[in-house]
């Protein structure tokens, strides 16, 4: 074997792959400081919050998918064609599967434990030793799920001519070796079956998030709206109501002392009768009060009331009081609803399950695509492909990177609590 002609094919290859290499870095390095920047944030638990478990166990994953993961795909692009470990190749997969599997099950998660604290408010929700649990649980089907696929990668031979039309061979390092094809058929519907499923759960929850999130914010408006105004005018209402009832209370009062009065005069031989006399004073009360206004019916009255006046005093009272407490019942089921997210919080949700699908479907539409086409395995260590479609082609099939390196970036646009500790920290540098 002619080592310096392969030498010279690898470096070959490794030039026209410049671009990925580069953006490949670049994911690694963002990924990173960034996944680093939130796990040091959540583990000195400067931000705390029961909807934000997830986040830096999320932010360990990415951060190892960042890191470990662009590593191993570094390391498979620099030894193109001289990848001759058989073991090493398989490992590599076996982590980068790893990763890209454990961080769909932790966006599963979070999209659930989102879905019971929103729309399912009165049901138990979860404890931390669940999650906990939750978590053990994804990394042990994490593992148990991509086991195939030490038997499905490894290194397959391939062959090219020199300027001297000297064969020359090389070992690359692939997905599919395509020995078992009817094993990786299956493994491969299965991987996509399962990846597809889990996409729709968490669309679902998402859409039914939303929509919980709209109506209540919709509602919220509403409710302010008629909590705000009815209530200056219920307590409007309430005084004009005790005015009323007190004047009631003094009507009767000078109905009592013009009975007596009549009815002393009735003694001494008067015509009238006791019933006609107290129609007649009802009449002129009747008169009075259509003049008076409220105030000078209030001076009427004695500064003490009696037990029963203020009974009467009481009903308005309490009328307001159950309208006042089923406003307030109705706030609370609203505050209920959002108590653990606010809506930026869900936005950010929300957004980071549309960068993942994106990131996602190419690696899986190409890893369909390498299952049944053994050409596509190694199709890009040769010289003479287009630079651009090699280049597009490994950019897609490495695009899981991206949602990785993306996460924490979207923390700091959407989390207000992480923002602030973030710009609080930089301030402080700077003072020092």
């Amino acid at each position: 074997m002619n080592y310096t002609a392969l030498e010279a094919w690898n470096r070959s290859v490794i030039q026209s792959l410049t671009p990925s290499i580069v953006m490949i870095v670049l994911y690694c390095i963002l990924g990173v400081i960034g996944n680093m920047t939130v796990f040091v944030v959540y583990k000195k638990r400067l931000i705390s919050g029961n909807g934000r478990f997830f986040i830096p166990v999320l932010a360990c994953v990415d951060f190892s998918a960042s890191f470990v993961c662009s590593i191993c795909v570094l390391i498979r692009l620099y030894f193109n064609v001289t990848f001759f470990s058989d073991i090493l190749c398989r490992c590599l997969f076996l982590i980068i599967c790893w990763n890209f599997s454990i961080s769909i099950f932790i966006v599963l998660a979070i999209a659930y434990d989102r879905y019971r604290m929103v729309c399912q408010i009165n049901r138990r929700q979860l404890t931390e030793k669940q999650k906990w649990n939750i978590v053990r649980m994804i990394l042990i089907i994490g593992v148990v799920i991509n086991c195939p696929v030490l038997a499905t990668t490894g290194n397959v031979f391939v062959n090219t001519y020199s300027e001297n039309n000297y064969s020359i061979q090389g070992s690359v390092c692939v997905f599919s070796t395509h020995l078992y094809p009817t094993f990786e058929t299956a493994h491969s519907i299965f991987v996509i079956f399962l990846a597809l499923t889990i996409f729709f759960c968490v669309m679902v929850f998402n859409i039914k998030i939303a929509y919980i999130v709209c109506i209540k914010l919709r509602s919220s408006k509403t409710f302010s709206n008629l909590y705000n105004k009815p209530e200056n005018k219920e307590s409007f209402s309430t005084e004009e109501n005790l005015q009323s009832a007190t004047g009631s209370i003094c009507q009767l009062k000078q109905i009592a002392d013009i009975t007596k009065c009549n009815a002393d005069e009735n003694e001494d031989g008067g015509n009238m009768s006791f019933n006609n006399k107290i129609q007649l004073s009802n009449e002129q009360l009747e008169d009075d009060s259509n003049i008076k206004n409220e105030h000078e019916r209030l001076e009427i009255c004695p500064e003490k009331e009696s037990k029963d006046e203020l009974q009467i005093m009481q009903v308005p009272i309490d009328k307001s009081r159950s309208i006042t407490d089923n406003s307030l019942k109705s706030k609370y089921r609203l505050k209920a609803v959002t108590r653990h997210h606010s809506a930026s919080i869900h936005v950010m949700f929300f957004v980071m399950f549309i960068v993942m699908l994106l990131a996602y479907i190419p690696s899986l539409i190409i890893l369909v695509v390498v299952f049944n086409n053994r050409r596509e395995n190694s199709w890009w260590v040769f010289v003479e492909e287009n630079d651009l479609n090699v280049n597009i082609y490994i950019l897609l099939k490495t695009s899981y990177l991206m949602s990785n390196a993306a996460n924490p970036y979207i923390y700091s646009l959407f989390d207000k609590k992480f923002r602030k500790v973030l710009i609080g920290f930089v301030k402080c540098k700077c003072k020092m």
